[in-house]
């Protein structure tokens, strides 16, 4: 994995919430420092840092998009879960109901 793809990561872990070691947190606090750094280069005209290549945009998007369709199918399989849930849980309260209906007809 690269260091970029590394640093993607811990930024997706920081921004859903999720808590860092200090370590981490140092690293991806120098990841920001330095991409604002290229940015800042390349609004002041500084061709000497090279953009993100074409390749490497791909491969994000890719990857982005694989993990959003990943995502998209384990929601899909666990409503599919809870709707088969809530149908059982239906049919057992039908069935609770039935047996007290008859135990205070009794």
């Amino acid at each position: 994995m690269s260091d970029t793809e590394t640093m993607i990561k811990l930024h997706e872990r920081a921004a859903g919430g999720e808590t860092l070691s200090a370590t981490e947190a140092a690293s991806l606090g120098e990841w920001y420092a330095t991409l604002d750094a290229e940015e800042d280069a390349l609004l002041a005209g500084d061709k000497t840092i090279a953009p993100t290549s074409d390749l490497a945009l791909q491969s994000q998007i890719k990857q982005t998009t694989e993990s959003v369709a990943r995502v998209s199918r384990e929601v899909k399989d666990l409503t599919k879960q809870n709707k088969a849930l809530q149908d059982e849980n239906r049919k057992l309260r039908r069935k609770l109901e039935a047996r007290l209906a008859e135990h205070q007809a009794a």
